[in-house]
């Protein structure tokens, strides 16, 4: 099973940190490294693949702030971690 995960990417914020918009099925991510050769990319997908503990891919938008994340879990198991990690 794969979902695929909208993704609003912000980069070289000093932190990195995930917020979920469920109004918006929209995964803000913030980001320490800077949009530069990959950086930015290369944690992101380090630590969704911690979060969401799966292989995650990113399938379009590399060089965007809009990205496509695909995750190897069911659509459920994504949302629910999701919303479960924003409301806690």
């Amino acid at each position: 099973m794969e979902t695929i995960i909208s993704l609003r990417v912000s980069a070289g914020r000093g932190k990195f940190s995930m917020r979920w918009n469920d109004e918006k099925k929209v995964l803000f991510i913030e980001t320490k490294g800077k949009a530069l050769k990959g950086k930015a990319n290369i944690e992101i997908l380090k630590e969704t693949k911690k979060f969401f503990k799966t292989e995650t891919q990113i399938v379009s938008g590399e060089k965007s702030k809009n990205k496509k994340l695909k995750i190897t879990a069911s659509n459920e198991e994504a949302m629910n971690r999701l919303i479960t990690t924003n409301s806690a």
